[in-house]
């Protein structure tokens, strides 16, 4: 039964807040607008910080959840952890490419910290404060997505490695998150590069 995790964690990471959310309350489709992408950082931009945050939290916790209700299904067997963090990738996938929005979503940030959050609580408290620092010392919410997503494989490993626990299974999930957080942000990376990247009003409402 505990296989039944992988097709659900894909199908929950398609649910996708910011589509909801601009659909229901603003009758549009976020993803007209902007970056085009259907994440916080777009919500944020279009119709502020209280819609963005809710987006944020939505996503984040459908990424927990999952990887919870995988932990439970598995009865917390370490032999089995495979599919607890198999469940945990699928649902980011399944953020970044949902199944019923034209496999258009968003770029999986506040899924994949959902996930982290569940699997190495130490791991997402430093890597948000990472990720907050940078964004506001700098004002580019993808400097910290990505660098962040950079310093995730090696979070994965020193915490169960200091724990004696097996780090070669959670340090391959990590490169795997990473790997995909970045490719979504490879344009962001080329505008960071090029300088032309947009920054966050710290007016914004």
């Amino acid at each position: 039964m505990y296989y039944l995790m992988l097709p659900l964690a894909y199908l929950v990471g398609g649910i996708n807040f910011g589509i909801i959310i601009s659909k229901l309350f603003f009758k549009e489709d976020v993803r007209k607008s902007g970056s085009g992408n259907a994440g916080a950082t777009n919500m944020l931009r279009r119709f502020g910080k209280l819609p963005a945050a809710l987006v944020f939290a939505g996503d984040m916790i459908k990424g927990a959840g999952i990887v919870f209700l995988a932990g439970r299904a598995t009865g917390y067997d370490e032999k089995l952890y495979y599919i607890v963090l198999a469940s945990g990738f699928l649902t980011v996938i399944g953020h970044i490419f949902p199944l019923y929005f034209r496999f258009k979503g968003g770029k999986g940030v506040a899924t994949t910290l959902g996930v982290i959050l569940a699997v190495e609580p130490i791991a997402a408290a430093v890597l948000l404060g990472l990720f907050l620092v940078l964004a506001i010392t700098t004002r580019y919410i993808s400097l910290g997505s990505v660098v962040s997503a950079v310093l995730l494989p090696v979070s994965m490993f020193l915490l169960p490695y200091f724990r004696g626990e097996p780090t070669i299974p959670r340090v391959l999930f990590g490169v795997a998150l990473a790997v995909l957080v970045i490719f979504m942000h490879r344009q962001n990376i080329a505008r960071l590069i090029k300088g032309t990247e947009n920054k966050i009003s710290a007016g914004k409402r």
